[in-house]
């Protein structure tokens, strides 16, 4: 797993890097963005989904008594704050670029970190909200996928829906969680 995070921290600083050069100067410096309304709709939208993803595994890396899901919210930790940071800049220059915000048409996630904290069994309650957390976020990828331009964020977004996908199928494995 250290070889996992230190890639996807490479690739988060290499994705910003790359962003960031040929920014600043006067308007005829800026460099041209390839990218639309649905691009920056998902980083929005995923950047907020991120971080409830990461609060809920924050509290269960210390909560969970079940082995699968203390490695699963882990795990999730640690491959999910750098496209945080990637996804902070990338909304940020996309923004800059003069791009207006879309909508991706998916509702947005309704995971709750405190009302995890108050639930009776922590880790069934965790392993159904991230459930349906992860399968939000293979819908938003597919969006992306199907309509965005922005070539990383595209990358990205299939990226997220193989690291939802996994996890989906650890969390169900896990005890029958949130189906079979």
């Amino acid at each position: 797993m250290r070889v996992t995070r230190i890639l996807a921290f490479a690739f988060a600083l290499a994705l910003a890097t790359s962003l960031l050069i040929g920014c600043g100067g006067d308007e005829t410096d800026k460099p041209k963005i390839r990218a639309n309304k649905t691009d920056l709709a998902f980083a929005r939208d995923m950047l907020d989904h991120h971080e409830r993803g990461i609060d809920a595994a924050d509290l269960a890396s210390g909560r969970a008594k079940d082995r699968v899901i203390r490695v699963s919210a882990r795990d999730l930790i640690q491959l999910q704050s750098p496209e945080v940071q990637v996804l902070r800049v990338v909304r940020r220059v996309i923004s800059e670029g003069g791009v207006e915000t879309g909508d991706l048409g998916v509702p947005r996630s309704t995971l709750d970190p405190e009302k995890l904290r108050a639930a009776a069994d922590f880790d069934a309650a965790y392993a159904a909200a991230m459930i349906a957390h992860h399968e939000a976020a293979i819908r938003m990828s597919a969006v992306e996928r199907r309509r965005g331009e922005h070539a990383e964020l595209r990358r990205m977004a299939g990226d997220i829906t193989d690291l939802a996908r996994f996890q989906i199928r650890q969390l169900r494995r896990r005890g029958g969680a949130g189906g079979g």
